[in-house]
């Protein structure tokens, strides 16, 4: 999912040296925008990259927290909390759907973040949990 719907779409960075990526030359100062959310849909590294495909063989190979020196360091934190609230989600909710479709969910899209901003779901609680 942090693949598919990055909410860090991308960030600003300076060259350091006079190098070449991607065919462009770019001279020691130049700023660039890094897209984070482009690189996380490359079809040369993610077969049907429009499909969310939770047992994607490479699925973590994404760029949503970053690499090399400019990994997210709070990476560890967002995944247990991601993980706390999915599992106490599965364990108190079944049957969770869009409580009114795609009316239900609004999205933020800004040019450096995205992410939903409101989602009405509905679910049937689980009497087990």
């Amino acid at each position: 999912m942090l693949r598919y719907e990055a909410p860090i779409q991308g960030l600003w960075r300076r060259a350091t040296r006079d190098t070449e990526l991607g065919g462009v030359r770019l001279k020691e100062g130049d700023i660039l925008s890094v897209r984070f959310g482009a690189a996380n849909r490359d079809p040369a590294m993610f077969a049907d990259p429009e499909t969310l495909d939770p047992e994607r063989r490479n699925a973590r190979n994404h760029l949503t927290f970053g690499a090399g020196p400019h990994f997210c360091v709070g990476k560890q934190l967002a995944l247990a909390e991601l993980q706390t609230a999915f599992a106490i989600f599965l364990e108190r909710m079944k049957n969770l759907r869009l409580a009114r479709g795609e009316d239900g969910v609004d999205w933020a899209t800004r040019y450096s973040g995205y992410g939903v901003t409101r989602l009405e779901m509905a679910f049937d609680r689980n009497e087990a949990g």
